[in-house]
């Protein structure tokens, strides 16, 4: 049978414009196409070569403006350096080659070094590392493996039956490459390439180079501007495909390189302003407008999460260029409203400038009050939500069946925590458009408020596009208002996901074209109840029983100023004074009571409002009082006064459970809300379809509880699941006593079908004596009193610890003014910093969260402008930064025992809070490595103190109490934490009551204290000293001193100052011999290296490294010394020391002082035996045209070394180093490499990382060469990386 196709692609649904009206608009108004209006997308960077933003449609540049607000694309270029042979040498050691055409009229050149992954996206750096990897390691890599394996192979063939030394160590050194390769391919980890950056003035400008070659190859690299200067941008190669663009600042000391740090934000300014000449029906709403791009994502802290900093930037660079519209498609929760540093600046731009900020209201729904800031908790803001519509359904989703237009079902609810509805309009919230380059996709399909809040800007910029060209006057007041008032319900949404409705372009322009230079279009109307926005009653202490509720409610008119000139001020004070509007007040339910006139000026006026609360039903009621001018009602209301009421479920209910039955299609919902019983502490919901005509349901079950200046995350819950029909789904969460609990469960708006679905929802709990509970390792016994208060309960009480949380305050703080270029907020005044630095010591590897709680838990209502720290090591090699919700976000990594710097960054107009702040504190969490301490936990005292019988399973009765006890930790138990406990360290965990349910834990932190040591019984440990006498005691500490004085003094001197000690004392202490060869040991590796060099010979000054006859001297002399003591009996006696060796129990009574005297000599032979081999070793390695062969040979010095193997071990990290130059001298190369890796435990000095270069390269492994070369850059940069 022959089948249809259908050809004609539903495109329009790909973007969507026609459900706003845009495409009407531009239909009829073609010239209004966003051209004239400047959008700031303030997201995570935009590709300038992403298709569709190259030109608007007159031809001029799409994307004017590239900025990095973040801080993490800068590079410190303060060191100046001067050309010399048409070169110069670049932070990485490269030399780098001037073009002849580059025009630098002062020689001057600023120099800093960056790493490509601190600039790449996530995704990107995931692709490049298996693509370097394959290009750059796999393939060279595997050849070696292949060779080492087949020599291994010829190497077991070829086993003489008795191996000279010289041949057992050749078989080691062909396994030890084996190994060496599997370790090196099993611990590889690229750190990409790493650019070497030029910056200088070329008589009229600052530009720009990075070297992208990383040969110093700079004719193949690209010159740059500042990006606003001349619109230039380049990509770093065609592996990554990752263009960028560069600005510089502080007369070249910063230079700025530009990149995006994911999709996302090219995506959300395609969707706004895309042109696409040849496609228009992919183009963007607002195909002519143009697009200033503003990162505001810190790739340092994951590439997904906005800093405040940042966004503090971003806002004071949209005034300084006079943006007509921003998009944040970014946000996060608050716990207040319209605060903070952020607030300020956005009321700023809105109210003093005249910008229109939109922002997504997040994509936390179903459940109420879920909407994020900054859109939906500011009120100079406009919050959108995500609207889908079977247009969308078709051509984005592919579905089979469309269904009814909606909001998405994860868009985020209102109302906001203070009473405003959150969400003030919705908008298309999914599109397939132009992704960067580095995708190597061209377009995606993304969903989310991030993509509908874009959307509505583009819809904004058609209606200022239209009112600019036509002239007519407008205010960021008059188009929020008319943007509300025209707004198109859509009835299959609720207003809380919905807003005031669907944003209709066409509705609004000609709403503005009808209704302007009226008396309040520049005036807003800032509603006020109780501090709140709007009334919001939802908790049971909001209702009061058996009463009507009366509010206050506080009309502020505001006028807005919009960058007024003098002249205009006088103009706008006349209409402050003429301010006068007569207003009719309406409301559409009968439970509200309010006045129905108001005559409003500029001033706060207020009025009464009575609620009647006990007559609603059980659910969540919304209304609205609406203000008209009464002599113009058309124009729509001039400010609305929100009311949400939530009025809770009955509590009479059987066993403190709710039940409920629900038949759902697409996207429908049903919301209940319940009072949390006293006593309660977690909940149960039980989830069962009982009927669906397809397969599986997708179900959501979103649970939230509010708690007073809290966040809804903090006692939120939420299922997203498939559903089987019959098959009972069931999850717990904690919840809070005597608040309301929203339960919302919906079907997935695209999962299609009908599903019949019971549900319900127990509530569980014992409440114990404190919450959260806290032990003191000083208490012995801890009791805590246990009640229940819904049922009787059995509890099995067990406590347990993960982690350890250290308290560590700044060893420094630095306050200082930030850069005038970037840092100045519109009146001019300048910002300061409080860098503080926090150092501490890890004993041991370990994972570390830090987090500087004072303010990691707020981000958008912080006063501040920023907290973001850095995690450095003590060579300055970054490896972590965070900001804002550190535990949320999981800022942590492992670090290896050493000493470590936190970096933090506060940023504040008023120096006096920062010298306020600059000693607070930060936290630093650590996980314990191994199983979590617990606490023995007792039923009663008596077993506690005796540590007798364990409690088992209590039964507690109804409203009854029962007591338990915990013991302290044994300090056995305390030795695996990764830092040295101190005080304000404690432990964090969690009591758990109920078996099996983790959701009834409850918080649990224990105080440590310093671990006790007992000292041992005197009488039986004597002091290794006392057998000696004071005299003896005297002249040994003499010898001990004068000694120290040979490393002092210049090598004559020194030789003179050791053959009158040893003239002396001869060989009764070994410490002016071990002075002497270390001093010896310095001059001959000194002349070595000089030898090496090929330096010529000179006249040896004091200082002057020996040469010739003198270092031959010097060699001469150091092998007297060491043989008369390791080859002399006479002068050490050996036989002696390995005699006590060889003996396990002394039991003579002065066994003490004699153990302590024979391990001394055994440490001071060892050492000489080591200084010995070290330096014959060197000697052999180290070309060199000296006549040794009667000191220096490999016999001699194998012979020598198994001598040294009777008095320690080749593992002995005391002889480590000699180990590894007594392996490189005996050709063993590989071996010297993995006894470097095995003694230093992954704590390398740059000095060793640069032996490790020079091995690898001899033994001609020249990708592991390269590699380590470039780790070395990042491992020891010249500074700190800046913020």
């Amino acid at each position: 049978m022959a089948c249809s196709i259908d050809t004609d692609f539903p495109t329009h649904g790909l973007l969507p414009k026609k459900e706003t009206g845009a495409i009407n608009f531009l239909t009829k108004y073609p010239d209004f196409n966003g051209d004239g209006v400047t959008i700031a997308i303030l997201d995570t960077g935009v590709d300038p070569a992403a298709k569709g933003l190259q030109e608007t449609p007159n031809g001029e540049t799409k994307v004017i403006d590239l900025y990095d607000a973040s801080g993490s694309g800068d590079v410190d270029t303060s060191t100046v350096v001067e050309a010399k042979d048409g070169e110069i040498t670049g932070l990485s050691g490269r030399k780098l080659k001037i073009p002849g055409d580059w025009n630098n009229p002062s020689g001057k050149y600023h120099i800093g070094i960056k790493s490509a992954y601190s600039l790449c996206p996530r995704p990107l750096k995931s692709r490049l590392k298996d693509e370097r990897k394959k290009q750059l390691w796999t393939r060279p890599h595997n050849q070696l493996v292949s060779q080492a394996m087949k020599d291994k192979s010829e190497s077991e063939k070829n086993k003489p039956a008795k191996p000279s030394e010289t041949e057992k160590l050749a078989k080691s050194e062909v396994d030890a490459k084996v190994e060496l390769l599997s370790s090196l391919a099993d611990k590889y980890e690229d750190c990409g390439p790493v650019y070497d950056c030029v910056v200088f003035h070329d008589g009229n400008t600052w530009r720009a180079c990075v070297d992208t070659s990383e040969t110093g190859d700079l004719i193949s690299c690209q010159l740059m501007a500042s990006y606003h200067e001349e619109h230039q941008f380049t990509r770093f190669s065609n592996l990554d495909m990752l263009n960028f663009s560069v600005n510089i600042y502080q007369d070249g000391n910063i230079l700025e390189i530009c990149t995006n740090s994911g999709s996302h934000g090219t995506h959300v300014a395609c969707i706004s302003a895309a042109y696409h000449p040849d496609n228009p029906q992919r183009n963007g709403v607002a195909p002519g407008a143009k697009i200033v791009a503003i990162k505001i994502s810190d790739i340092r802290t994951g590439g997904n999460e906005e800093t405040s900093s940042a966004i503090v930037r971003a806002m004071l660079r949209v005034i300084q260029l006079k943006c007509d519209v921003v998009n944040v498609s970014f946000g996060e929760t608050a716990k207040w409203n319209n605060d903070g540093r952020v607030a300020e600046l956005v009321s700023q731009a809105v109210n003093n400038h005249g910008i229109l900020f939109l922002s997504s209201a997040g994509n936390s729904g179903p459940a109420l009050t879920t909407v994020g800031a900054p859109g939906c908790t500011i009120s100079a803001g406009i919050g959108v939500g995500a609207y889908v519509s079977p247009d969308m359904m078709v051509a984005e989703y592919s579905m089979r069946e469309k269904v009814p237009h909606n909001t998405y079902t994860w868009s985020s609810r209102g109302p906001a925590n203070d009473g405003a509805l959150g969400v003030t309009i919705s908008a298309p919230g999914g599109a397939i458009t132009s992704v960067p380059d580095w995708n190597l996709c061209g377009q995606e399909m993304m969903n989310g408020t991030s993509m509908s809040s874009p959307n509505a800007t583009g819809c904004m910029a058609l209606v200022l596009s239209g009112l600019k060209k036509r002239g007519i006057p407008y205010s960021t007041a008059s188009a929020k208002r008319a943007l509300i008032n025209t707004a198109k319900n859509v009835e299959s949404a609720d207003i809380f996901s919905l807003g005031h409705g669907l944003f209709q372009v066409d509705k609004m322009f000609e709403h503005m074209s009808e209704h302007h230079s009226l008396p309040e279009d520049f005036v807003t109307f800032n509603v006020s109840v109780n501090g709140g926005r709007g009334i919001y009653l939802r908790e049971p202490s909001d209702m009061l029983v058996g009463k009507l509720q009366t509010y206050t409610v506080v009309i502020t008119p505001t006028f807005v100023t919009n960058n007024l000139e003098d002249a205009e001020e006088l103009k706008q004070k006349k209409e402050k004074i003429a301010f006068q509007v007569s207003l009719a007040l309406t409301c559409g339910d009968t439970w509200v009571s309010i006045p129905t006139h108001l005559e409003i000026m500029n001033t706060s006026r207020q009025f009464s409002v009575k609620l009647d609360v006990e007559s609603l039903q059980p659910g969540a009621h919304f209304t609205e009082i609406l203000a008209y001018d009464v002599n113009c009602i058309e124009k729509g209301p001039l400010f609305r006064v929100p009311i949400t009421v939530v009025r809770p479920e009955s509590e009479s209910c059987v066993d403190h459970q709710h039940s409920w039955k629900a038949s759902l299609n697409s996207g429908e919902m049903r919301r209940h809300f319940v009072t949390v019983p006293s006593g309660a502490t977690c909940a149960t919901v039980r989830i069962m379809t009982t009927k669906s005509s397809e397969p599986n349901a997708i179900l959501c079950m979103h649970s939230v509880l509010l708690t007073p200046k809290g966040i809804f995350q903090d006692y939120e819950h939420e299922t997203f699941a498939l559903f089987s029909t019959g098959v009972e789904e069931l999850c717990s969460f904690p919840v809070k006593e005597n608040l309301t609990l929203e339960v919302c469960l919906a079907k997935y708006w695209s999962n299609l079908g009908h599903t019949d679905v019971e549900y319900s929802i127990q509530f569980h709990g014992v409440t114990v004596s404190g919450s959260p509970v806290v032990i003191h390792a000083g208490s012995s016994v801890t009791q805590l009193d246990v009640s229940s208060l819904l049922r009787r309960q059995k509890i099995a009480p067990s406590v347990s610890f993960n982690q350890l949380v250290q308290t560590v305050r700044p060893s420094k703080a630095t306050i200082e003014p930030l850069s005038t270029t970037r840092d100045t907020t519109p009146d001019g005044t300048n910002l300061f910093s409080c860098i503080m630095e926090y150092t501490f010591k890890m004993v041991k590897s370990g994972d570390v969260n830090p987090d500087f709680s004072l303010l990691s838990d707020i981000l958008y209502e912080n006063p501040l402008e920023s907290q973001f720290w850095m995690l450095f090591d003590e060579h300055k090699q970054h490896l972590l930064s965070g900001d804002a919700y550190t535990q949320r976000y999981g800022y942590k990594c492992k670090l290896n025992a050493g000493e470590y710097t936190i970096r933090l960054h506060l940023r504040y107009t008023d120096t006096k809070l920062l010298e306020k702040l600059k000693k607070s504190p930060m936290l630093l969490r650590h996980s314990l490595s191994s199983a979590p301490l617990s606490l023995s936990v007792y039923s009663e005292q008596k077993e506690a103190i005796l540590g007798g019988k364990s409690a088992g399973v209590i039964s507690i009765p109804l409203k009854g109490i029962k007591s338990i006890f915990f013991t302290s930790i044994p300090d056995e138990k305390l030795k695996q934490f990764p830092v040295t406990v101190t005080a304000g360290c404690y432990l964090r965990g969690s009591l758990t009551l109920i078996k099996d349910n983790a959701a009834a834990s409850i918080p649990a932190e224990y105080v440590l204290s310093d671990t006790c040591t007992l000292s041992g019984d005197s009488s039986k440990d004597k002091s290794a000293n006392e057998d000696k006498d004071k005299m003896t005691e005297y002249k040994e500490a003499q010898l001990r001193l004068s000694s120290q004085w040979i490393s002092k003094f210049k090598i004559a001197e020194a030789l003179e100052l050791y053959k009158k000690l040893v003239g002396d004392n001869g060989y009764t202490s070994l410490a002016p011999h071990l002075a002497i060869l270390n001093s010896l040991a310095k001059e001959i590796e000194s002349g070595l290296e000089k030898v090496k060099a090929g330096a010529e010979a000179a006249p040896t000054t004091a200082d002057a490294a020996p040469t010739g006859d003198q270092l031959q001297g010097y060699i001469h002399e150091f092998f007297k010394i060491t043989n008369s003591i390791i080859h002399c009996d006479d002068n050490v006696n050996k036989a002696e020391l390995l005699t006590f060796m060889g003996v396990k129990n002394d039991d003579s009574d002065n066994s003490a002082a004699r153990k302590s005297e024979m391990n001394k000599r055994k440490k001071d032979l060892v050492e000489t035996y080591s200084v010995h081999l070290a330096t014959m070793s060197l000697l052999i390695y180290t070309p060199n045209s000296l006549d040794l062969a009667d000191l220096v040979s490999l016999p001699i010095l194998q012979k020598d070394f198994k001598e040294l193997l009777k008095f320690t071990d080749a593992s002995d990290k005391s002889i480590s180093k000699t180990y590894i130059k007594y392996l490189r001298a005996n050709g063993c190369v590989a071996m010297a490499i993995s006894q470097i890796n095995k003694s230093l435990d992954g704590s390398k000095s740059k000095e060793i990382e640069n032996l490790l270069v020079q091995l690898y390269g001899e033994l001609g492994w020249t990708h592991v060469e390269s590699h380590l070369k470039d780790w070395i850059l990042l491992k020891f940069p010249p500074s700190y990386t800046l913020f």
